[in-house]
């Protein structure tokens, strides 16, 4: 027993020591998982900010490629509404557009000629013919059809 007395301020300090680190170990512990926790928070904010900025990017880029679409669309409407008349005109004065092999008339060719050159596909000459950009070429690279 006598041992037991002797070893006990030393059994106590250990144990102090022992219980001192391991405080200090479960406050780490319980600090690293918050910080841990607030990161993950962090990076949720960020991804879903992210995510939020695409989706405005990719919705004014459809939108711009809807009104380019549009602007397209009308253009060809407005073109089909001024060469129609004509078209129709030309195909009851002209009798030979009933034959395959004879081809276009001429007032029907400048027609088409230059509603090609007013939706922007091709540019009219004053001769009333159009020049076409080849794939690749610039305008003045084009060939003029009459």
């Amino acid at each position: 027993m006598s041992f037991l007395i002797r070893a006990l301020p030393h059994v106590l300090g250990v144990s102090a020591i022992l219980g001192a680190l391991w405080w200090l170990d479960n406050r780490g512990y319980v600090r690293g998982q918050a910080d841990a926790e607030r990161e993950r928070m962090i990076t949720a904010v960020m991804l879903t900010r992210s995510a939020r900025e695409t989706e405005q990017a990719i919705g004014e880029q459809i939108n711009a490629a809807s009104a380019r679409y549009e602007q397209g669309r009308s253009a060809l409407q407005a073109t089909r509404t001024i060469i129609q008349p004509t078209v129709t005109k030309e195909i009851i004065r002209e009798p030979r557009l009933s034959d395959p092999a004879a081809g276009l008339t001429d007032g029907l060719y400048r027609e088409v000629n230059r509603a090609r050159g007013a939706v922007g596909a091709c540019a009219s000459t004053a001769a009333g013919g159009i020049v076409c950009p080849l794939p690749g070429a610039g305008a003045a690279d084009g060939q003029e059809h009459r």
